[in-house]
């Protein structure tokens, strides 16, 4: 005797099954997403200093107006962000719903360094992965883009920085306060940057170092 309910049970479970093998479908089911909360950040840190030992005033292109990364960090050729970026959420804030962007992070920013004149930064062992997550995670008006903090593995980093010349004063301010001989400003390069400079970090022998970036 033919048995409907058998039948219409298994044509289900045989849907449900191609579904859950389906590439498209969500990744993210209720709490699972939490897995993609931020690492613990590491105690250690490594001390990045750039230092101008040219004649002439330097900017050093720093990225985005909120996130100024005065240098850029990269493992085996691919870059490793060590500040989450301008509008960048975490993924715990994309979950609940703490994704706000302030319309005033659209302008770059430049280091701006005298001749002899330096500037010290703390890279905290930590870099921003980035995650697409399911449309389930996210909070309503939230993308399912978000950036995952972890603690950077032991190896060696390159480190670089890019400089030019001339600011551009219709981006933003290109004076540094009085008596101030190396500051971070809202503005733009005018054209490409016209030099670099480079080092590496070595993981974990460097920690607690200085690693000094030299333009010449």
């Amino acid at each position: 005797m033919f048995d409907r309910s058998r039948t219409a049970r298994g044509v289900l479970l045989s849907a449900l099954a191609m579904l859950l093998a389906s590439p498209t479908m969500p990744a993210c089911f209720g709490e699972s997403c939490r897995n993609l909360e931020d690492a613990e950040a590491p105690t250690d840190e490594v001390t990045i200093t750039l230092r101008n030992d040219t004649d002439e005033v330097l900017f050093v292109d720093a990225g985005e107006g909120c996130s100024a990364a005065t240098f850029t960090l990269t493992r085996g050729g691919e870059i490793k962000p060590w500040r989450r970026p301008t509008c960048g959420f975490s993924c715990e804030g994309v979950m609940d719903g703490d994704c706000s962007c302030s319309e005033e992070c659209g302008t770059g920013s430049l280091l701006r360094l005298e001749p002899g004149a330096s500037r010290t930064t703390r890279w905290g062992l930590t870099i921003y992965v980035d995650e697409n997550i399911s449309l389930d995670c996210p909070a309503d008006g939230c993308p399912t883009k978000c950036s995952r903090l972890e603690a950077a593995i032991d190896g060696t980093y390159s480190v670089s920085a890019a400089a030019g010349s001339e600011c551009d004063d219709t981006t933003g301010e290109c004076e540094c306060e009085a008596d101030d001989d190396a500051c971070v400003l809202e503005a733009r390069l005018l054209g490409e940057p016209s030099m670099t400079a480079r080092a590496s970090v070595v993981l974990p022998e460097d920690l607690g170092e200085t690693i000094v970036l030299a333009f010449q």
